[in-house]
């Protein structure tokens, strides 16, 4: 049971890392669509950004002079936070 509850954690770790990369790859590449797209399709799959996520999502948005996207990924987690 332990054995399992470890390997559930360490595969949403790497689904995390793999999301946290592509959204930022995205980005980087100009496709400000396909990223927002992305981090929407995670929340309908019920996988959770993280932290990190959102700071990658705050950061392009912010540098891309997006600065009501990046507030609506800060509010809309601080309001995830307060659900939970």
């Amino acid at each position: 049971m332990l054995d399992d509850i470890m390997k559930y954690e360490s595969d949403m770790i790497i689904l995390f890392f793999k999301y946290n990369i592509i959204l930022d790859s995205l980005f980087k590449d100009k496709f400000a669509d396909e990223t927002f797209d992305l981090y929407f399709e995670m929340v309908v799959k019920k996988i959770y950004p993280t932290v990190v996520t959102y700071n990658v999502l705050i950061d392009a948005f912010y540098k891309r002079k997006m600065l009501k996207i990046s507030q609506e990924c800060v509010s809309f987690n601080v309001e995830r936070l307060c659900e939970t």
